[in-house]
């Protein structure tokens, strides 16, 4: 296996290079320490740039030398996303390793390590908390693992790679898969369950059974159902297992195809180290295996019709059509419509719209026909599914905050917080001292605190223009508190403080309002369009001030 370790000489990629020397000496392969500088930058400085990298690149060499590890540092010029994947292509690197240095904009910005992932052929790993990798190194700890799987061929190629990996050193494995339960039940011709999280014993052995074949490693999985991000829900399921690293497959995707990319989510937001396996080039996408289901019944429709549903055989491998069974003699209406909750979304008009489809549903029924009793009692238990069941798990904050965090000090100035702002496209940036959350600025302070003291941006120190000691909010609180919050102080923006005190993320009514508008007419309610909406009523309202008096004329 020959490594490449990307450096910028930042506290974090020197950790990792310590890392990809470990792994180098005990294959006893040679490691390329590689620096990239931007064009513009040796445009602008010619030789003395070039020769400053060099010098910083030799100093680091000679440090990785003293570990142990035979080491080629090389300097490269350009964008780091296209020069590092031609450089890796050109010596058949196997694996790279790189530092968690998304949060640094002198690292070409966040979501570097996120678009060099898109663009390398080799594996990428993103190292975080180094100490636990280099102790397994060395031997002196068991390597927690936790591979993401789904029905792609990008999970064949990840578990190829762990193989690899077991070469190091000992392994735990833990499988980790989230799926929605609607999509499984139809792809798998089974039954849907009256709530959406509802377990169904032959839908997760099915799923258990076609992932488990996937990884030859001895192994556990998990299965997680869930809604919303894939990324969000997997880093959830990895920190729970108390994971060192997270293993995913990946394919090269490109333009939009990126926003649902789980793996470049993982690997920006993930707090445990990511190793990124990309799918080789060319070949179709296999299509998923459908596991085998031998025997399929419907007890609650045959309790209510008094006759059983026939079974569904598998053999032929083809999947029948989910919620579209036949209706067995005897059952007027309620069988059907309380185990097709597939639509509805469809029926979120209300109690009248639902009656009038239990009716329409019925042999011989007409619009306007007086529903009978089992009618009334599938509209009922139809709208209590839609209206409470999917309030069950209510959202957290951890599902819907912005991560990484930008922040700067008291002590900088306002043109630094501005350039933050600028180069990441947001609005606000936290402010920290000693790791502690002491403020937070907006673009709007930025501007005011400018023009009032009438001094250029680079003389205001930030903690003369930041809103003080700023309301924080739980990573495990949920949506509905942390808007509540919102609306008792008058705060559009909330920074995410984890168990121990530590920024994980910020909460803004913006991101709430996103998720609002995702679930709108789906039938969801952990947001609402509603609360959103009061919510910024409640934080726009103009604030009160003495010293303006309105004149009459």
């Amino acid at each position: 296996m020959s490594i490449l370790c990307a450096t910028n000489f930042s506290p974090e990629a020197i950790s990792a290079t310590t890392v990809a020397a470990e792994l180098a000496r005990q294959r006893g392969e040679e490691l390329w320490l590689v620096f990239v500088v931007p064009s513009n930058t040796a445009r602008a400085f010619g030789e003395q740039v070039m020769a400053t990298a060099d010098q910083a690149l030799a100093g680091e060499a000679a440090r990785v030398r003293k570990l142990g590890a035979t080491v080629t540092p090389a300097v490269l010029i350009g964008k780091l996303h296209q020069e590092l994947p031609r450089f890796v292509s050109e010596n058949q690197v196997t694996l790279v390793i790189a530092g968690d240095t998304s949060h640094e904009p002198g690292f070409a910005g966040t979501g570097a390590l996120a678009r060099l992932g898109q663009h390398l052929e080799a594996p990428l790993w993103a190292v975080r908390e180094p100490e636990r990798i280099i102790e397994w190194a060395k031997g002196q700890r068991t390597l927690k693992v936790m591979i993401g799987l789904d029905q792609t061929r990008s999970t064949d190629v990840a578990a190829r790679w762990l193989e690899q990996l077991s070469k190091f050193g000992k392994l735990e494995v833990v499988g980790g898969h989230v799926f929605f339960p609607a999509a499984e039940y139809h792809r798998l011709g089974l039954p849907l369950p009256r709530g959406w999280n509802d377990e169904h014993p032959e839908l997760l052995g099915a799923l258990h059974r076609e992932l488990s074949a996937k990884v030859s490693l001895p192994h556990r999985v998990r299965l997680e159902p869930a809604i919303g991000r894939v990324s969000d829900h997997l880093n959830a399921l990895a920190a729970d297992e108390h994971v060192d690293l997270l293993v995913l497959g990946t394919h090269h995707r490109k333009a939009l195809g990126r926003l649902w990319s789980v793996s470049e989510q993982c690997l920006q937001s993930a707090p445990m180290s990511v190793v990124c396996v990309p799918t080789a080039k060319g070949g179709a996408e296999a299509e998923p295996a459908i596991a085998r289901v031998e025997r399929v019944q419907d007890r609650g429709a045959a309790d209510r019709a008094g006759t059983a549903r026939s079974a569904h055989p598998r053999g032929d491998g083809q999947c029948p059509r989910a919620g579209r069974r036949q209706r067995p003699a005897g059952d007027r209406g309620g069988g059907r419509a309380l185990h097709q909750l597939g639509d509805l979304p469809r029926l979120a008009g209300g109690r009248r719209d639902l009656q009038a489809h239990l009716r329409l549903d019925r042999p011989g029924g007409v619009r306007g026909q007086q529903a009978s009793g089992v009618d009334r009692a599938a509209s009922g238990a139809l709208i209590r599914t839609q209206f409470t069941q999917t309030r069950r798990r209510p959202m957290k904050v951890e599902q819907l905050m912005s991560r990484p965090v930008l922040s700067c000090g008291p002590n900088d100035t306002l043109q630094i917080a501005a350039q933050l702002m600028w180069d990441n496209e947001v609005g606000s940036v936290v402010v920290q001292r000693e790791g502690k959350v002491v403020g937070i600025i907006t673009d709007r302070d930025i501007a005011m605190g400018a023009l009032t003291s009438g001094q250029s941006l680079w003389e205001v120190p930030v903690s003369r223009s930041m809103t003080a000691a700023p309301s924080t909010i739980q990573l495990s609180a949920t949506i509905d508190a942390a808007e509540q919050l919102m609306r008792e102080k008058r705060v559009r923006r909330l920074p995410v403080m984890n168990e121990k005190g530590i920024l994980v993320g910020v909460l803004s009514l913006d991101d709430v309002a996103r998720e609002a508008r995702r679930q709108y007419g789906k039938g969801e309610l952990d947001v609402t369009p509603d609360g959103v909406a009061s919510t910024l009523g409640v934080v726009a309202e103009p604030r009160k001030s003495q010293n303006l008096t309105r004149k009459s004329r």
